[in-house]
């Protein structure tokens, strides 16, 4: 003979030869084993930033041949812009307003005579200023002049000297005093850029899945695992925060307005449509938008939109309630319930809860699913949970960057798979739920 079983036990009976409702409890303890006993044993912060070091190429200096005359007039001589012209132009002896002028090539030096006087020292090669006409035309014939025009930004010693002898190689890169220096010719300005082989420390972002990251790091150089084990402990800590809040507003409003009717019905209904005309969207963004303003702690911002969630969340659960409790309380059971004198207390939890419990369970777990889409939502906008603290919606952020979306998979792919089994978890516990404790159902 078969023992006899509680309700309870039923109902437990029941629960578990429902897959689904099985599959959904499997899927919400791993869920929830993964983001809070996680954190336990993750080796880091999730707002721990990784570096990487990378050789990039810098601009250090550049040379450029000089392709203009330069002028040096002898002293108490003249030989003015229009004579330099003449000069630039041909090279060789000219006449210019009456005067005959004689070129004499000296290696990189051409001396402009007037007669025996000398007037001028042309070159293409530079020497330092501040020399005398003299002393300048002997360091251009003991070709000490340079061609190049040298623009540096350090001041390492013997690096013209390096440059110049890496250019006169034609090589394409020359070490001094320990550090590299590549070269490249810009022949449309007659350049030669100088860069420098530096080794710079960056974040490690977008780095691909490795022992060290088993699921990569994402743009900022964080952890996308650890990140994804803490962003799952704040979704679903808001998500049951908002759905006790609004739970308990919903079944309070609900279940006075129900049972005791009449005015108090009137009043508290009115209520209800005045919350459902609120629009929750747009709120939520002006909202979103203040703390942005204001600076709001990420902490305080948390519990704002807690707050806010709970607070605009309950009128359905509410409506749902009142019309459950109205519909019961005209029935036989409650009316036997009120002739044996039992308090309205006892008549309301033991009676009618029990029965209206099915209901409110399987709107609370669609809710908690809504709730943390609705965050999921509001953080991929920018409105929610602010860096640098996780939640799985601002993790997959990225995938408004369509090179992200598409590249590094690895980013946002796993917060998106916790979020649709999160939700189906929910889902399929709440269904399993209903079936279980409903004493309507048909066994």
């Amino acid at each position: 003979m078969e023992k006899n079983q509680s309700p309870w036990a039923t109902g437990v009976r029941h629960f578990f030869r429902n897959g689904f409702a099985v599959a959904g409890l499997v899927i919400l303890g791993i869920l929830f084993a993964f983001s809070f006993l996680g954190v336990l044993v993750t080796p880091y912060r999730q707002d721990q930033v990784f570096y990487r070091h990378e050789r990039q190429l810098k601009d250090y200096a550049a040379l450029k041949e000089n392709d203009v005359f330069r002028f040096y007039v002898a002293p108490g001589q003249v030989f003015g812009a229009v004579e330099q012209a003449q000069f630039s132009l041909k090279q060789e002896d000219f006449s210019w307003n009456g005067v005959d002028y004689t070129v004499v090539p000296e290696g990189n030096v051409f001396t402009v005579y007037v007669g025996d006087t000398q007037v001028a020292t042309a070159s293409l090669y530079v020497v330092p200023m501040g020399l005398s006409y003299d002393q300048t035309r002997q360091q251009l014939l003991d070709g000490k002049g340079d061609r190049l025009i040298l623009q540096e930004n350090g001041s390492l010693p013997g690096f013209r000297q390096a440059a110049e002898k890496a250019i006169a190689d034609n090589a394409a890169e020359f070490t001094l005093s320990g550090r590299k220096f590549q070269l490249s010719y810009d022949a449309a300005g007659s350049l030669w850029q100088v860069k420098e082989q530096t080794v710079t420390q960056v974040w490690d972002a977008y780095s691909a899945p490795s022992r060290e990251h088993l699921l990569g790091t994402d743009k900022n150089g964080m952890d996308v695992l650890t990140r994804l084990m803490y962003g799952g402990r704040v979704s679903l800590l808001m998500g049951f925060a908002v759905v006790l809040l609004c739970t308990l507003i919903g079944v309070t409003v609900g279940g006075v307005a129900g049972f005791f009717g009449g005015w108090t019905d009137s009043a508290l209904m009115r209520l209800v449509d005045v919350f459902y005309c609120i629009p929750t969207t747009p709120l939520l963004i002006i909202l979103g938008a203040a703390m942005d303003g204001l600076r709001v702690e990420p902490q305080l911002r948390l519990v704002f939109l807690i707050l806010t969630l709970g607070l605009l969340s309950w009128p359905e659960l509410a409506r749902l309630v009142r019309g459950q409790i109205l519909s019961l309380r005209e029935q036989e059971f409650m009316l036997a319930t009120e002739a044996s004198g039992l308090g309205a207390g006892r008549r309301i939890f033991r009676h009618l809860l029990p029965n209206v419990l099915p209901q409110i369970i399987i709107s609370a777990t669609s809710a908690l699913g809504s709730a943390i889409l609705t965050e999921a939502t509001l953080s991929f906008l920018g409105l929610g949970v602010k860096f640098p603290y996780a939640s799985w919606g601002n993790m997959i952020n990225d995938v408004s960057n369509a090179f992200v979306l598409t590249t590094y998979l690895f980013v946002w792919i796993p917060a998106g798979v916790c979020l649709v089994l999160a939700v189906l978890g929910f889902y399929f516990v709440g269904d399993g739920l209903r079936d279980a404790i409903d004493p309507r159902t048909k066994r």
